[in-house]
């Protein structure tokens, strides 16, 4: 389990809570279990590269937003090209 995980499931967990959606009918959707949703909203299992544009396309939000953080006020991507070459990221 790293920050960036974390971070992810953090922001996955709040879309869902704002489109007033159970993880059991969101799990449902995606045809996965909803101990799995559990897992990836804890940041303690990441979530596939398909399941985050599915988690996505189903809450009305673009995958970019889960990569989304904050320092000292400023919103700063936490792509993973950013955290080896600044600014190399193009999302």
């Amino acid at each position: 389990m790293n920050h960036i995980d974390i971070l992810v499931g953090r922001r996955i967990a709040e879309a869902r809570s704002r489109q007033g959606l159970a993880r059991e009918a969101l799990a449902r959707e995606l045809n996965i279990a909803p101990w799995l949703i559990g897992e990836i909203e804890d940041g303690r299992r990441r979530a596939s590269a398909r399941q985050l544009f599915a988690i996505g396309d189903l809450l009305g939000v673009a995958v970019t937003r889960f990569f989304m953080g904050t320092k000292g006020g400023q919103v700063q991507s936490l792509c993973p090209a950013t955290l080896f070459r600044p600014g190399r990221c193009n999302l």
